[in-house]
């Protein structure tokens, strides 16, 4: 039976924000090193050339190079996008009645992002 579950019932737990069943699961994708020792075998047994199984583990191992660099950058930029502050500005402009209208809405995501600071900003730039 899996590990990952005997910890069902636990699915409520998490690490930074990520579940541990997801982490649990994510370990078990260290299997594709058995790939390695499946060439190595193959390799041993003299059946097909050696230099063949060579380049296809040389390959096999820059995608799962490149593979396990495009995970870490994901899991960087999602990082960043839950950490450092962004925002959202929207504006509209609204002339329909004579005189001018101008709506701003400014939306604010990430767990640093502090409205009060902005708000001061704007009104120092508007008023300034």
């Amino acid at each position: 039976m899996p590990l990952d579950a005997l910890l069902l019932p636990f699915e409520d737990v998490q690490i930074y924000g990520i579940s541990l069943i997801l982490i649990l699961r994510g370990l078990r994708l260290l299997r594709v090193v058995r790939l390695f020792v499946i060439f190595r075998r193959w390799q041993d047994l003299n059946w097909t050339n050696s230099g063949y199984l060579r380049i296809i583990k040389f390959f096999a191992s820059i995608m799962l190079i490149i593979h396990w660099i495009a995970c870490a950058m994901a899991i960087f930029l999602m990082a960043l996008r839950i950490y450092i502050p962004w925002y959202q500005v929207r504006c509209h402009a609204d002339d329909s009645r004579g005189q001018s209208l101008i709506t701003v809405s400014i939306r604010m995501v990430g767990l640093f992002a502090r409205p009060e600071r902005l708000k001061k900003n704007i009104t120092d730039a508007l008023l300034g």
